[in-house]
């Protein structure tokens, strides 16, 4: 018999029979990560109780889903390890699976078919829908969904509501009845069970170390991880205590202005279930309840006129207003209301901790009594308000509108007017690189965009604000939903929460009225100005805020290489708030994209005259980048030659080149970095104050925590002479490739612009003036050799290289060879080298060395710029994941209530 505490949150999807021929009730946990006051856990041990089987909890971490980054990995490894334990020590088998190279596979749909049925929490959005309706689909096991977020269940409310009045009104008796009545937590299962065969390799995450183990998925590794927020039920509850005991008594004053830092910062531990919602509103409640006025009236504690915009625990990552009320208590003007402490005050760490600790560990703490209790009891009850009310409403829309991430999920009035706003002028149009870096100009927006990327935190109030600008730079409110989707789930900890849809669809007039009259751009939709908000948050003091180092100091990186690699890496440091320095041998950054200038006066893309894009985590930059200009998609003629046959290229992949030149692309990169030109680096040193690095003249540049290669090998293994990494970069095999320019009189008449050629010497030809940005008065070819005749021919004279390789261009030709006008021959010791080493970086976490650039990463621009990627990646864990020794003694905050009979405290070690 199920209870009804748990029947109520249950919902069969499908309606199907058990499996008999099931070994086990399977817990699929991934977003209740917790082994108390979870209801699908005791779901999944009262089904098995009544059954006569097992239970057995199984959670995996894909790297496929959108936005999957270290940042959002490493929470999550961080939660994981403290619910499994804590299940664990109730007699629960449990196994976690990282997809990883060759660790994929159908597994949870493996172990599904192997049970009787398959419970799971019930998350209303994306991904989580998706994967359960395809489960649904390739298996016959039943499925039930358990809603593990809220107080008032989902399926209870019957509809959604856009109005949180509506809701508040709708729901109090259910939210009363719910919300003072502990937890009942199941008897632990009488055995402990594991199936006899898992179709994985299951991860250990008690020894784990994250760091190589994120290191091993294909993910964006350019999103690091946020050291002052660690995943777990520990790290959520030891917040919540923290603020539960100096701050909640104060959030109903506070929590307006980011400044103050007023708010719980609870969000990404609600999102992911690593702290129970029902305990949070519990003990909120005994606070509110202590203000004898809180109960009178309705007895509910959310006033109906208290329809400020929510700020609540920042659970809820946006801010849903209703009807606004000036209060003459709020330090700010209304309009300034919202959440979020990002960062701890000294007295919050521990005695004698190192100022560089990203664990908050507090000591004891009470209450103040100095406080009447009515002012206690306020904050109390407007937190229960943004927690039950504003986030509860934002989950029940998404569980009744499964489009909540279009448009449609608008109300009529709000879809009518944006759409006639369409054709009214925007004051800028920016680009999805611009926009995630905070590089727009508007000093207030940029400052909550580097909130975002630097802190994986916005403050509810701001993101307001920021929200509301994006109809103002985009040309309509889709690609506008799109982009706050994209930068708020990229980068945001509580990303892809119901509540982070509620709070965006309100930047477009969901959950809000008609406001008149209309006004350019937003039309109806109600407007939010920067300038305005601006004039009640200093922007400066913003910035400050929250740009605070991660950590105390920041490491100092030395980048030896302005290459693409280089320079891509050392940006993506800088951003997160490292102080990077670029040295450089050259007049100026580019490395293989180095564009020569010919006596002729025209530029040529030699070495790499195109590339092309398959990875997605450098497609959304390369589409800024044309959008900026940097580069532009070539739609030149393509043909395959081989032998005598000439065919038409069909359905090529696009190709881009820099404009006007390749190596534009690194100077777009470089535009902030501090770069040192015309520095080779010719020595490196280690000593107890960091690297020293000695440059061809003798000088010295000293302090650094941690250096970079991103020259070519040969330089790299020499820079590296005793180090254990000599011997990796050395392994690397080297790929010569000849290459020639060649300049004709009259133009080439041919019928394509670039072919791909086999049985040849050659393997790549390409007309420059066909490519946009370039000098159209001279017909310039680009000719590549093989890399295998460029092997054969590696100490050939070049002048007989050059005799050959411009037969066999003849060869290819419809047409006879005018006269040429210039002539360059060049021949690189490195190229595409995919037969190497398949790690895209090489990294020492012992000495702070690492090595990157396209020879470890199949060659061109886009396996440099990976190359760099990865190389960042390896920096942003060593500070963003802290070592394990330092979390062993981290005290456990996941304690149950008193009135709980079993031991399963998840004590840790």
């Amino acid at each position: 018999m199920v209870p009804e505490h748990l029947r109520e949150r249950t919902r069969d999807i499908g309606k199907r029979d058990l499996n008999k021929e099931g070994l086990f009730v399977l817990y699929w946990m991934h977003h209740a990560l917790r082994g108390h006051e979870n209801p699908a856990l005791d779901l999944a041990i009262v089904t098995a109780e009544s059954i006569g089987l097992p239970v057995f909890v199984y959670q995996g971490l894909s790297e496929r889903y959108q936005y999957a980054s270290d940042r959002h990995h490493a929470f999550i490894l961080a939660g994981a390890r403290d619910a499994h334990q804590e299940i664990s020590s109730r007699g629960i088998g449990t196994a976690f699976h990282l997809e990883r190279g060759t660790q994929n596979g159908p597994y949870l749909r493996q172990l599904a078919r192997q049970a009787a049925v398959v419970i799971t929490d019930d998350l209303p959005t994306e991904p989580i829908t998706g994967w359960v309706e395809r489960l649904f689909a390739t298996t016959a096991t039943p499925i039930w969904l358990v809603d593990t977020a809220c107080v008032v269940p989902m399926k209870l409310v019957g509809r959604a509501y856009d109005r949180a009045f509506a809701y508040r009104d709708a729901t109090s008796t259910l939210r009363e009845k719910r919300l003072v009545q502990p937890w009942p937590e199941q008897p632990n299962p009488r055995e402990r069970f594991f199936p006899r065969e898992l179709p994985f390799i299951p991860v250990d995450l008690h020894v784990a170390e994250f760091r190589a183990l994120i290191a091993e998925c294909d993910i964006d590794h350019t999103v690091g991880p946020v050291p002052h927020t660690l995943g777990g039920s520990r790290a959520g509850y030891a917040r919540w205590d923290l603020f539960k005991t100096t701050k909640l008594q104060h959030y109903a004053k506070t929590r307006n202005d980011p400044l103050l830092e007023g708010v719980s910062r609870l969000s990404a531990y609600l999102h992911y279930g690593m702290v129970s919602p029902f305990r949070i509103a519990r003990e909120a409640s005994a606070i509110a309840s202590s203000n004898p006025i809180a109960s009178s009236g309705t007895g509910s504690f959310f006033p109906r006129q208290s329809e400020a915009p929510h700020n609540g625990p920042n659970d809820s990552p946006v801010v849903l207003p209703g009807k606004l009320c000036l209060s003459p208590s709020l330090p700010n003007p209304i309009g300034s209301s919202g959440t979020g402490s990002f960062f701890p005050q000294q007295s919050e760490a521990p005695p004698n901790s190192p100022n560089d600790s990203p664990v908050v560990l507090p000591g004891k703490l009470c209450v103040s009594p100095s406080l009447p209790p009515a002012i206690r009891a306020a904050g109390a009850e407007k937190f229960l308000d943004e927690l039950l009310v504003w986030r509860e409403l934002a989950y029940t829309f998404c569980y009744y509108h499964p489009s909540h991430d279009g448009l449609a999920a608008l109300p009529d009035w709000a879809t009518e007017t944006l759409r006639e706003h369409e054709v009214d002028a925007r004051p800028a149009i920016f680009d999805w690189e611009t926009l995630a870096r905070g590089q727009t100009g508007d000093a207030l927006w940029d400052a909550a965009q580097r909130s975002l990327l630097m802190q994986g935190e916005l403050h509810n109030n701001v993101r307001m604000t920021w929200g509301k600008a994006f109809l103002n730079w985009t040309r309509d409110g889709l690609t506008a939903l799109k982009l706050m989707i994209d930068l708020n789930h990229r980068y945001a900890l509580d990303g892809r929460d119901p509540a982070s849809y509620g709070g965006l669809l309100w930047c477009l007039g969901q959950f809000d009225r008609p406001h008149t009259p209309p006004r350019p751009i937003f039309g109806t939709v109600r407007s939010r100005p920067t300038d305005d908000h601006a004039k009640r948050l200093d922007p400066k003091q913003y910035l400050t805020q929250v740009t605070r180092p991660l950590r105390s100091p920041m490491p100092r990186i030395a980048v030896i290489g302005a290459g693409l690699a280089g320079l891509f890496c050392a940006r993506t440091l800088q951003d997160h708030g490292f102080a990077v320095t670029v040295f450089e041998k050259s007049r100026g950054p580019g490395g293989r994209t180095s564009t020569p200038c010919f006596e002729t006066g025209f530029h040529v893309d030699q070495r790499a005259p195109s590339f092309t894009v398959r990875n997605p985590h450098l497609s959304r930059y390369v589409e800024a980048w044309v959008q900026q200009g940097v580069v532009a998609e070539w739609a030149g003629r393509m043909v395959t030659i081989n032998g005598d046959e000439v065919t038409p290229t069909s359905a090529p992949p696009i190709r881009y080149v820099g404009v006007p030149d390749l190596s534009q692309i690194a100077r777009h990169l470089a535009e902030e970095l501090t770069l040192c030109t015309e520095t080779e680096i010719v020595r490196l040193d280690h000593a107890e104050n960091g690297w020293q690095l000695t440059d061809l003249q003798g000088q010295t540049h000293a302090h650094f925590d941690q250096v970079v290669l991103s020259v070519f090998a040969p330089q790299a293994a020499e820079l590296l002479q005793g180090h254990h990494l000599e011997a990796a970069v050395q392994a690397v095999s080297q790929t010569p490739c000849w290459g020639i320019t060649l300049a004709f009189r009259e133009r080439l008449r041919t019928a394509w612009d670039a072919a791909c050629v086999h049985q040849s010497p050659l393997t790549w030809v390409a007309r420059n003036h066909s490519q946009p940005g370039r000098d159209s008065d001279t017909d310039c070819w680009v000719l590549q050799g093989s890399t295998e005749w460029s092997r054969d021919h590696l100490e050939t004279d070049s002048r007989v290289v050059t005799d050959l390789l411009i037969t066999e261009f003849a060869k290819i030709l419809p047409v006879s060879l005018p006269a040429i006008e210039h002539l360059e021959t060049q021949r690189w010791m490195i190229s595409a080298s995919p037969e190497s080493i398949d790690r895209q970086a090489l990294y020492d976490p012992d000495s702070g060395l690492t090595a990157c650039g396209d020879w470890l990463c199949e060659g061109g621009v886009e396996g440099s710029i990976l190359s760099g990627m990865s190389a960042a990646g390896y920096l942003l864990r060593s500070m963003g994941i802290p070592d394990p020794t330092i979390l062993k003694d981290f005290p456990s905050r996941i304690r149950l209530d008193d009135e709980t009979n079993h031991d399963s405290s998840g004590e840790s070690g």
